[in-house]
């Protein structure tokens, strides 16, 4: 296919489909016609059903100002919560980013409850976040991600629940309800009362950070990254002395991972966490790694920990550039900086080598679990897709090959197979010690 048809194909704007014979004729506007399989679906809603609406019929236009909205949820028929009133915001980077060469319309949201909220059994919180997923056409690739990294026993990864979301009576499409990222039992376990000289925190490496945070006040930097302090609530109990804690705490990670003394690392690291996030990073080829969504915690009394995982819609071949699609090479052991550090350390690489040998049949059950999981629910997964006809066409950075998927189907079996050749591609590299 040459250039111009590829740059025909993207532009393309007007498109009429016809079902002849279990096959839909979409003719696009620079005369391209491409055969879809029947992506027809049941009239019922499989998933749970979220209404949010908002006062007044208000837009969500802002990731700032929260809109004033009631919360809704019904299941199997069965209204579970009934109008909880709260707010409701945009929030992520460039999925909500709206510019000439990347637009993603199927927004995500923040919802900020007026009172702590129990959420499909989720443990009683005010935020919670609802996730797009536009420009991962399986919607799966952050699905997989939390429940590959809760198998294995990350610390602090995400609940996950599909929903057909509706805003304003509208339908939106199915979206994942996920965690805010903070402390609590259900999310990230710490303690982080500040009133105290020793106190726990998270800390996220953030490339975003010079336009979100203060310097000096929630925001520094450590060799070429910059972390923002997402915990405790700086609105609270906070001044120099608490910054820099946990300033100096993250400088000392820092210092002894250069320090080249693995005894000084394992004595301010938990190492075996790291060496779990690793291996969900390394299977999943995080293009974010080395920029933003890597965050860190610290319990009271405890050791600089990894996680909570966060962020996996771009991952797993959903890249175009960076060399990123290969699954039979690694890419976070080149790619992150703090990783290259890690594995310059055999202990480390043998750390990493226990936990692919222990876990890696968990892993692959895993994965074929989510799948069948997924599979269960392809109406509603397709029904997204007459919500927001993006098959066939490229979204963000999706490779080209992408071009040629027709079906949600299509993408979820591309996912599968890359996670299953990545987790083949992990054993080989990293046996056990």
């Amino acid at each position: 296919m040459t250039d111009d048809v590829l740059s025909r194909i993207r532009a393309a704007s007007v498109r009429q489909k016809v079902c002849v014979l279990g096959i839909v004729l979409t003719v696009i506007a620079a005369g391209v016609v491409i055969l879809y399989p029947d992506q027809s679906y049941g009239d019922e809603y499989l998933f749970p059903e979220m209404h949010i609406d908002t006062i007044g019929g208000k837009k969500i236009d802002s990731k700032e100002q929260y809109v004033d909205c009631t919360v809704s949820v019904e299941e199997d028929g069965v209204v579970t919560l009934n109008d909880a009133t709260g707010g409701i915001r945009g929030r992520g980077n460039s999925t909500w980013a709206q510019t000439s060469w990347w637009d993603m319309p199927k927004k995500p949201y923040k919802i900020k409850f007026d009172v702590p909220t129990e959420l499909f059994g989720h443990g009683a919180y005010q935020k919670w976040n609802l996730i797009a997923d536009y420009a991962d056409e399986s919607l799966s690739r952050n699905y997989m991600a939390y429940s590959l990294g809760a198998a294995i026993g990350i610390e602090g990864v995400s609940s996950v629940q599909h929903v057909n979301l509706f805003v304003n009576g509208i339908y939106q499409g199915v979206y994942l309800l996920c965690d805010q990222i903070e402390p609590g039992p259900d999310r990230v376990d710490i303690d982080d009362d500040a009133s105290s000289a020793d106190f726990g925190f998270i800390v996220e490496m953030n490339g975003l950070a010079a336009e979100e945070g203060i310097y000096g006040f929630d925001t520094f930097d450590i060799g070429d990254h910059t972390y923002t302090i997402k915990s405790p609530d700086t609105s609270l109990v906070w001044g120099d002395a608490q910054f820099e804690y946990v300033r100096s705490t993250m400088q000392e990670v820092n210092d002894a991972l250069e320090s080249g003394d693995w005894s000084r690392v394992e004595a301010v690291i938990d190492t075996q966490s790291f060496a779990k996030t690793y291996v969900i990073e390394e299977l999943m080829h995080d293009i974010d790694i080395n920029w933003s969504s890597f965050f860190f915690h610290k319990d009271r009394g405890g050791k600089v920990t990894s996680g909570p995982i966060w962020d996996y819609d771009i991952s797993s071949g959903n890249i175009g550039i960076l060399g990123q699609n290969s699954p039979e090479e690694l890419y976070i052991a080149h790619k992150s900086d703090w990783y290259r550090m890690f594995l310059s350390y055999p202990e480390f690489k043998d750390l990493v080598g226990v936990v692919v040998s222990t876990y890696s049949e968990t892993l692959r059950n895993t994965i074929d679990g989510c799948e069948d999981y997924l599979r269960g629910y392809a109406d509603d997964f397709r029904r997204n897709f007459e919500r927001w006809p993006t098959m066939g066409s490229l979204v963000a950075s999706n490779p080209e090959e992408f071009l040629f998927m027709r079906t949600w189907d299509d993408h979820l079996t591309f996912v599968v197979n890359w996670l299953e050749d990545s987790l083949d591609n992990l054993i080989e590299d990293y046996p056990a010690p």
